[in-house]
């Protein structure tokens, strides 16, 4: 049996591994993990989750411990998935000039878009929601109906990572991977991670897979917080291209992103701030689901270099106009943010690339509705983001593609906010998870009703 290792050998491990020291809730994180218990981690956008998450297979490795040989790291979004394997695929090679392994780890990525690996063979595998548990189905995807148990047999013999936890779709494939977790309890290690999901809920996740609930606190979340500071507005007027040139001008900006709900209105307010920098002082990018994958993932480097911490300033502002396909994944940072009016949980999402790093400061306006000289005609028909996240919402009107009842309980959080004497302090995870649980919590207790039901229908059944 695993033996806890000191601390402090940790936290120069894990130094070795990124370049900093780790935090208490990565330090235990990762001794739970190590120890085969299973935890449902909730900590902050841009606290280190995937490095926690990464950590605990690469010391098993070098230590040789009594640890699955593979790491299959799950997550909802194809974006999300190319940009993780990127990052882990730097901090593999790094640390394999530091410290012998057996032999040469592969990090490959299985996506429907990118099929690297259809028989889970690499060392550390990234992969789709979809991937994963139509494999554990025997159903997979990317092979053969002859091969189908070999996917499912390596599910069961890896170290298991969920990540956006709360972008899983409630009835669909988020009552499945519960299954999966409670299916290979003792047997498969499991990290669980999430930003946004409710008290309530991440609780009662925890009891359905017996494990354990950790959670940032204390002097990790003051030294998270400490040096950055983010602020909150609600606008009631529309946005437009000359609202956003008139904040770049007034307060000097040199970063700013916008996130629509839609390809439609990103494209609209795209050719708006084209047609209203006369002069050509803005460098604009547009990003959303539709471009080809190529164009994509080039956009996406460029990003990831001219949107990262300590950014070069040389006098002349980028702009960012994006959709939802930014939420997550994208390891970004900007001194503005509009965007459109969203469910809170995916509110502070975008919020996340928003003065991410230590030592900067960021405001995130939020806005009601776009007005748009250009506004394209998929607006007034059902254009949302295709597949980018499992969503299926009953209601669809004023805030497409979200429901209109949550998003205006986001709106009246954020008013009262506006009202109240904190407007002008920094929001932190505290108050964030205090608004979390204003807006979704009734939501979470409805599905989680609702999930019993199902349960107990299809048990009654077969």
């Amino acid at each position: 049996m695993n033996v806890f290792y000191p601390n402090a050998d940790i936290d120069r491990l894990f130094r070795s591994l990124t370049g900093f020291g780790a935090r208490q809730f990565q330090i235990e994180t990762i001794q739970k993990i190590l120890h085969r218990r299973d935890v449902l981690l909730r900590a902050p956008t841009g606290a280190g989750k995937t490095e926690t998450a990464i950590a605990p297979f690469l010391f098993a490795q070098t230590l040789n411990l009594d640890f699955p040989n593979k790491l299959i790291y799950i997550v909802p979004l194809r974006t999300l998935a190319n940009s993780i394997r990127q990052r882990t695929a730097t901090l593999v090679q790094n640390w394999s000039k530091l410290y012998r392994l057996n032999r040469h780890l592969t990090v490959t990525l299985q996506t429907g878009e990118n099929p690297e690996d259809p028989r889970f063979e690499g060392d550390i595998i990234f992969c789709t929601i979809d991937q994963v548990l139509s494999s554990f189905l025997n159903i997979p995807y990317s092979v053969g109906r002859g091969s189908a148990n070999v996917n499912s047999g390596a599910i069961f013999a890896s170290y298991l990572v969920f990540d956006e936890l709360h972008l899983l779709d409630p009835d669909r494939s988020f009552s499945t991977a519960i299954e999966v977790l409670q299916q290979v309890k003792g047997i498969s290690p499991c990290l669980l991670m999430t930003a946004t999901l409710t008290e309530a809920f991440a609780n009662l996740i925890v009891g359905k897979i017996n494990g354990e609930f950790s959670q940032v606190a204390g002097a990790d979340l003051a030294e998270i917080e400490g040096k950055r500071c983010r602020m909150f507005r609600a606008v009631s007027n529309p946005l437009t291209a000359s609202i956003i040139i008139n904040d770049i001008q007034q307060n000097s900006r040199r970063r700013a992103i916008v996130i629509c709900n839609t390809v439609a209105q990103s494209q609209g307010i795209f050719q708006d701030l084209k047609a209203a920098d006369l002069n050509g002082d803005l460098e604009i990018t547009l990003l959303h689901s539709r471009f080809l994958p190529e164009d994509r993932a080039r956009k996406e480097t460029y990003l990831q270099a001219t949107f990262a911490e300590n950014w070069l300033d040389d006098g002349k502002c980028r702009v960012l106009i994006a959709t939802q396909v930014i939420e997550v994944g994208l390891n970004i940072t900007c001194e503005v943010m509009h965007s459109h009016l969203c469910p809170m949980n995916s509110l502070l999402q975008r919020a996340g690339r928003c003065a991410r790093f230590s030592g900067e400061i960021g405001e995130i306006l939020v806005y009601r509705s776009f007005q748009l000289s250009q506004l394209e005609s998929e607006l007034e028909t059902s254009d949302f983001e295709e597949s980018e996240a499992e969503t299926t919402p009953q209601k669809r009107q004023n805030f497409l593609p979200y429901d209109r009842e949550i998003c205006e309980l986001t709106w009246q959080v954020l008013e009262e906010h506006l009202q109240s004497e904190r407007v002008d302090r920094p929001v932190g995870f505290r108050t964030e998870s205090e608004w979390i649980d204003r807006v979704h919590a009734a939501e979470d207790a409805l599905q989680a009703k609702r999930g019993k039901t199902i349960r107990a229908e299809f048990d009654r059944k077969f």
